[in-house]
C-alpha cells in the first residue's frame, strides 16, 4: 500500500536509522507523506528494504500468456513472490499470423494463484501505429483495471501501475494521480519495421510515461541513458534467465528428434526477432560449410530469405520448456545480431540463456556483451566470426564450468526482485546515482527548517 496515515495517534512518528527520534508535526504529515510517496530519493531513507509498499501491482502490457516466454511473463511471475499481480497481456496481429492460439499457456503464469490475468481487446496493438485507437482501447483497459480494482477493494494509492510498453501511456492517461513505475526493455522508438509515424507515437508515449512515473527500469546502459533525459530515478535492470531450467538439461537428457541427420557440427540460434539478426552474417556463415546452422523460433521475415541454403534450417516455434534441450545439442550457440539502432541498444535475453546452458557463444561485438568478454567470443566482421565459430568448436574443458557460474548470478527471481527494490522505493544503485538528496534535506522539505 502507498504511505498515509496510520491509527489515531496524534504525532505520528516516521523513523530513521540515524536519530528514531525525529517526529512529524500533524500539521506537516501531509506534506511528509506526498514527499514519501512522490520522490524515491526521501523514501529510501524511510522506507524497510525488505518493505513493499503496494498491496497490488498492475502490469502493462506484458505478454500474452500463450507466447513465446520474454522478461515481462519471468518478472510477473517472480513479482507475485512478494505482490499479487493484475496481469494485462499485449494483444497483437502477430498471435493470428504465427497461430499462438494455438499454444499451451505458459504455466507459471497461467495458472498462479497470484496472478489474475485481466482479458484485454484485440485492438491493443494499433495503438503502436495509430493515435485514435490507441486512445479508445486504452479508455476499454482502464475501465477494466477499474473493476479490478473494486474487486479487490483498493484504492489508487495501495496499488502501483508497471507500464512494460509505450502502448500503456493510453491507459495512465486515465489514472493521473496513480504510482507508476516503467520498465523500459527495449528501444521502442526504433523497433525493427517501425515507419516514422510508429516512432513518432512511440516516442511520446515513452516520453510521457518515463517522465510521469516515480521509477523506471531500463534493461541497457543506451536505454538508461536515455530514460535519465525524463527521469532521475532510473535503474539498470538487465534481462536474466531461468537458471534451474536451462542448466538442468544437461543432466543426461535426450536430443531433440528433429536435430537427428542434420550434419555436424550444429550451430545454433534460439529466439523470436528476426529484425534482430544479421541475414548478410548468417549467409556468409552458412556458405563457410562448417556445419548446420539451426534457427529455433517464430523467425518468418529470416527464412523467407535465407530458407532456401542447404546449411540452414529452421524449425519454428517450440515449447519453452524444451528450448534447453536445443541449446544441449548445439555444438556452438550465436547472437549474430546486425547494428541497427535497436540492435544496440537491446541486452539480449538469449545470451544468458546460453550461458546458463554452458555451450560456447559467439556474438557480434555490440557494446552489451562487454561485460561478459571473458566468457564469450566477440566478433566485428563475418570473416571474424566465422573463425571465432571455428575457435568455440576447439575450445578446452573447463569454460562450460565457468559460464554457467556466470549465469547463476543472472536469475530472472534476482531481476525481479531488483525491480521491486526500485519501484518501491530504493535508490537505483546504478553507476550513475541520481543528484544527491543527503537526509538532512529529507527532514528539512518535512519540518520546514
Amino acid at each position: 500500500m502507498a504511505f498515509r496515515r496510520l491509527g489515531s495517534a496524534p504525532h505520528p512518528q516516521f523513523t530513521h536509522g540515524s536519530d528514531p527520534g525525529i517526529r512529524c508535526a500533524p500539521e506537516r504529515e501531509a506534506d511528509f507523506i506526498r514527499l514519501l510517496n512522490n520522490d524515491p530519493r526521501v523514501r529510501q531513507y524511510f522506507v524497510p528494504g525488505n518493505a513493499f509498499p503496494y498491496s497490488r501491482l498492475i502490469f502493462l502490457y506484458g505478454g500474452r500468456p500463450r507466447e513465446l516466454v520474454n522478461r515481462s511473463q519471468q518478472l510477473a511471475r517472480y513479482f507475485a513472490e512478494t505482490v499479487p499481480v493484475s496481469y494485462v497481456p499485449y494483444r497483437s496481429i502477430r498471435e493470428w499470423l504465427d497461430h499462438e492460439w494455438r499454444a499451451a499457456p505458459w504455466p507459471p503464469l497461467a495458472t498462479n494463484a497470484r496472478i489474475e490475468i485481466l482479458p484485454t481487446p484485440a485492438t491493443v496493438w494499433m495503438g503502436r501505429r495509430w493515435r485514435a485507437p490507441g486512445r479508445i482501447t486504452g479508455a476499454i483497459v482502464a475501465r477494466q483495471i477499474r473493476n479490478a480494482l473494486r474487486r479487490h477493494r483498493l484504492g489508487l494509492e495501495e496499488v502501483l501501475f508497471l507500464a512494460y510498453t509505450p502502448v500503456a501511456a493510453d491507459v495512465m492517461r486515465h489514472f493521473p494521480g496513480a504510482p507508476l513505475h516503467y520498465d523500459c526493455a527495449d528501444d521502442h522508438e526504433h523497433w525493427h519495421g517501425s515507419t516514422t509515424a510508429m516512432r513518432k507515437l512511440n516516442r511520446d508515449n515513452e516520453a510521457y510515461l518515463a517522465s510521469r512515473a516515480r521509477t523506471v527500469t531500463a534493461t541497457a546502459r543506451p536505454l538508461a541513458e536515455k530514460m535519465r533525459r525524463f527521469n532521475v530515478g532510473v535503474g539498470l535492470v538487465p534481462n536474466g534467465v531461468d537458471h534451474e531450467l536451462f542448466a538442468a538439461a544437461s543432466n543426461g537428457s535426450s536430443p531433440p528428434t528433429d536435430l537427428a541427420g542434420l550434419p555436424r557440427p550444429l550451430i545454433g540460434f534460439v529466439g523470436a526477432t528476426a529484425g534482430y539478426v544479421d541475414a548478410e552474417l548468417v549467409a556468409s556463415l552458412a556458405g563457410a560449410r562448417i556445419g548446420t546452422l539451426v534457427f529455433v523460433g517464430p523467425l518468418a521475415a529470416l527464412e523467407r530469405r535465407l530458407r532456401n541454403h542447404e546449411r540452414i534450417r529452421f524449425l519454428g516455434r517450440r515449447d519453452y520448456g524444451r528450448l534447453p534441450h536445443y541449446l544441449h545439442s548445439f555444438d556452438v550457440t550465436v547472437i549474430p545480431a546486425n547494428r541497427h539502432a535497436a540492435s544496440l541498444a537491446a541486452n539480449p535475453g538469449k545470451l544468458y540463456q546460453y550461458l546458463a546452458s554452458g555451450r560456447p557463444v559467439v556474438v557480434t561485438d555490440l557494446p552489451e556483451f562487454e561485460p561478459f568478454r571473458e566468457v564469450v567470443y566477440r566478433a566485428s566482421s563475418s570473416e571474424e566470426f566465422i573463425a571465432q565459430v571455428g575457435a568455440a568448436l576447439r575450445e578446452p574443458p573447463g569454460w562450460q564450468i565457468e559460464r554457467r557460474k556466470m549465469a547463476e548470478h543472472h536469475s530472472w527471481r534476482r531481476r525481479a526482485a531488483r525491480v521491486l527494490e526500485i519501484a518501491g522505493g530504493a535508490c537505483p544503485g546504478d553507476e550513475r546515482e541520481p543528484a544527491p538528496f543527503p537526509p538532512e534535506r529529507a527532514f528539512q522539505a518535512v519540518l520546514g527548517d
